[in-house]
């Protein structure tokens, strides 16, 4: 009797007609600060929740002793405001130099911020090693407080990738051969070199620690060069956090198969997900991101999660970030009207598996940038940069985009194709019958008639 009344409703619902899905949820789009010419606007972007950190790894600066302005780099920071950012400093260091790169690498957590200056020359130095900028908050701004310089063997680039947890911080610079990370913890207020982690003497040229993730019980670094098996395959190297600041090798996951496996990945406390963007299971370079769960004595392969509408040479993700249950994913060169790049919003089942649930659009469509070049995630918000992003100037100098991810456009779109079809309904009338929580749209806990009835409003007003 169930299933005959839930089908004589969807006969009667689809006889209503079938409509398009609209997206009312307008981001906030943020142009470079007036002041300090921008380059790069966007190369890079980091958050602690409170403040929200944009980097011009190439922004123009005064150099020192000189008169004329050179590209140095710049990070602008806001803060968070009844859900708006809003502009309050600009942090350049006294000795900034010309190609410093200031802002390549950036990290928060509480009230510290790192900035790296993978291009910096120590005077008296060897030139371009690089160099750390440790920065804290008086209450008031952001102050510099202490400078962290590479380890005698690094040569070059230091600081172009940080991660930061707690009182560990780890350090990436790209040319170390071989491959190397650095792990450092803060002892009595200073920054103390406590451990270089490598995959080994044959690990050339893997990209390792491109990108990194750390927890309070775990350090994730990818190698999406790796090949042990396959060139470009690629693998991530899980470590587990030790209470002395260092780390011990725990497990090595990896791909057989050519995919970049480890270009990007993120972590929510329950799977580890990682970006595989030239992962071709229907479509050639379509792209992918594979989860990952700890079942008590190793990690293992949980899903493979690909786009809805998955097409060739997507590259979907080539970056990964999660915030508890909802991921972004970006299709690195998917051509949308905002130019190259889209980012595609999930959340996550209480199974653990996750669903497709929209793209981000930003607004307006009529200027085309490198839409999700970097993004952070927090707090369910969203700070996507669009790199290249012709400004109301005139020109190329990129943007940023504040997403409220609690904002559901289209409750009814259920496939998550931005049209509101047949498909939907069949989506609804499974995910009722299967007892899953997208089909609970009146929010009680319960799956009744009442949910039927919401889910008909929703279709009924095309989202809009």
């Amino acid at each position: 009797m169930k299933h005959a009344i839930i089908a004589s409703w969807l006969l009667c619902a689809i006889a209503s007609g079938l409509t398009h899905a609209q997206d009312p949820c307008v981001p906030q789009r943020i142009e470079p600060p007036v002041g300090t010419p921008p380059e790069k606007f966007g190369s890079m972007v980091a958050t602690n929740d409170q403040y929200w950190f944009v980097a011009d790894a190439a922004a123009q600066t005064l150099c020192p002793g000189s008169t004329f302005a050179c590209s140095t780099g710049a990070v602008h920071v806001y803060e968070l405001v009844d859900g708006q950012l809003e502009f309050t400093q600009t942090l350049v260091p006294p000795d900034i130099g010309l190609g410093d790169n200031y802002g390549y690498g950036m990290a928060a957590y509480g009230n510290r911020l790192i900035i790296g200056a993978p291009k910096h020359t120590v005077p008296g130095g060897v030139p371009l090693r690089g160099l750390l900028y440790d920065y804290g908050f008086d209450g008031t701004r952001w102050v510099e407080t202490a400078r962290i310089e590479p380890p005698a063997e690094v040569q070059a680039d230091f600081g172009k990738r940080v991660v930061l947890h707690g009182d560990s911080m780890i350090v990436w610079n790209q040319v170390t051969r071989p491959d190397a990370v650095y792990a450092y913890r803060l002892v009595a207020g200073e920054w103390a070199h406590v451990q270089t982690l490598s995959p080994g003497p044959e690990a050339f040229a893997w990209d390792y620690g491109r990108r990194m993730v750390m927890d309070d019980d775990w350090l994730f670094v990818a190698a999406p060069d790796d090949d042990t098996i396959t060139a470009g395959g690629g693998s991530v190297f899980i470590y587990q956090r030790e209470g002395d600041g260092t780390f011990t090798f725990f497990q090595k996951v990896m791909a057989d198969f050519f995919g970049r496996f480890g270009t990007d990945i993120a972590y929510n406390g329950r799977s580890l997900l990682v970006g595989v963007p030239a992962y071709a299971p229907e479509h050639r370079s379509q792209g992918g991101i594979f989860a990952y769960w700890f079942d008590g004595e190793a990690w293992v392969l949980d899903q493979r999660i690909t786009l809805n509408d998955a097409r060739r040479n997507d590259g979907f993700g080539w970056r990964v970030l999660v915030d508890g249950g909802v991921m972004l994913g970006r299709a690195d060169f998917r051509l949308a009207p905002e130019g190259r790049g889209a980012v595609f919003q999930f959340e996550q089942r209480a199974d653990g598996t996750w669903r497709e649930v929209r793209r981000l659009v930003p607004n307006p469509l009529d200027r085309t940038g490198n839409f999700g070049f970097d993004m952070v995630i927090d707090g369910g918000l969203a700070l996507v940069a669009s790199l290249d992003e012709v400004t109301s100037s005139g020109d190329a100098d990129g943007a940023a985009y504040l997403f409220d991810l609690s904002c559901n456009p289209c409750p009814a779109d259920l496939d998550a194709d931005g049209e509101l079809t047949i498909f939907d309904f069949l989506a609804f009338f499974n995910a009722f019958d299967a007892g899953r929580s997208e089909a609970d749209l009146d929010g009680d806990g319960e799956f009744t008639i009442f949910d039927f009835l919401a889910f008909q409003t929703a279709f009924d007003a095309g989202c809009g």
